[in-house]
């Protein structure tokens, strides 16, 4: 064998263990996993062995799937995206340098993302109502991901000919009515009730709408059934 290609050789055994530093006689074992929403972080440290050839890049890759995400060196971490909540996920690492690719690392701790959701619902205590009568509004909430809600915030809507009378509490600005934020854990439903008196020269139907948000989850909207209002003989 030519001494270029032996050296080249050697170059290449040395970046073999390049998986990443682990302990004493043991292989990777640098992989540090972080579940998001839809996400995975992951984080490592940067070999040891590296060939003669400083690292340039690291790439990792999501099991199952394939999902991958890489990294210029010298990050030692990057963000998988485009995973399933509630399946479980491992995670390996490849460095790259001029000699080429090492091996892939040992696969990473089993991780799940989570993410947050949200359900409403808009309840009236009746859905026919002659003009000067009250009845009452329920705006109901549920946490339907796999990971709690935070700073949920329900916001209630009335229509023309429907007049909040008693607010429980919400911050009314126009015709809109919404309530403190606060977390909501996994599977757990909030009820806020509003009471409404109706207005009307002419029977008409009306609908009464919702939409909360939350700081971990895109925000959810209902729509009452329609309520038919009618004007007092």
């Amino acid at each position: 064998m030519r001494p270029s290609a032996i050296a080249t050789a050697l170059a290449m055994a040395a970046l073999a263990p390049v998986a990443l530093a682990g302990t004493a006689g043991g292989g990777a074992t640098g992989l540090a996993v972080t579940a998001g929403d839809g996400q995975v972080v992951v984080s490592w440290t940067a070999p040891v062995a590296n060939g003669g050839s400083a690292i340039t890049s690291y790439a990792v890759t999501a099991a199952p799937g394939g999902a991958t995400c890489t990294a210029t060196a010298p990050a030692v971490t990057c963000t998988v995206t485009g995973l399933t909540n509630g399946t479980a996920y491992t995670f390996t690492v490849t460095a790259t340098n001029a000699l080429g690719t090492s091996p892939a690392s040992a696969a990473s701790a089993a991780v799940t993302p989570r993410g947050a959701a949200l359900a409403v619902t808009v309840v009236p205590s009746r859905t026919r109502i002659t003009s000067g009568q009250r009845m009452t509004v329920t705006l109901r909430t549920r946490s339907t991901g796999t990971w709690a809600a935070t700073a949920v915030t329900p916001c209630l809507t009335l229509p023309q000919s429907l007049t909040a009378v008693s607010t429980s509490g919400a911050t009314r600005t126009g015709r809109t009515l919404c309530f403190a934020p606060g977390d909501l854990a996994v599977g757990r439903a909030r009820a806020r009730t509003v009471t409404v008196t109706a207005a009307a020269t002419r029977a008409i139907t009306r609908t009464i709408t919702a939409r909360t948000t939350a700081g971990n989850a895109q925000a959810a909207t209902g729509t009452s059934p329609a309520v038919l209002i009618s004007p007092r003989r």
